[in-house]
């Protein structure tokens, strides 16, 4: 099992940090996307 990084004590194969980063720029744009049509709708 090779690690690509180390972060504490995780060690992250390739595949899995490119599937959390993903996940994660995902969430965020979500979030971002739900704040707008908020702030939208109070318009």
């Amino acid at each position: 099992k090779d690690c690509v990084f180390w972060k504490e004590d995780d060690c992250l194969l390739a595949g899995e940090k490119a599937a959390k980063i993903s996940l994660l720029k995902y969430l965020n744009e979500f979030y971002l996307k739900h704040i707008i049509e908020e702030q939208l709708e109070e318009l």
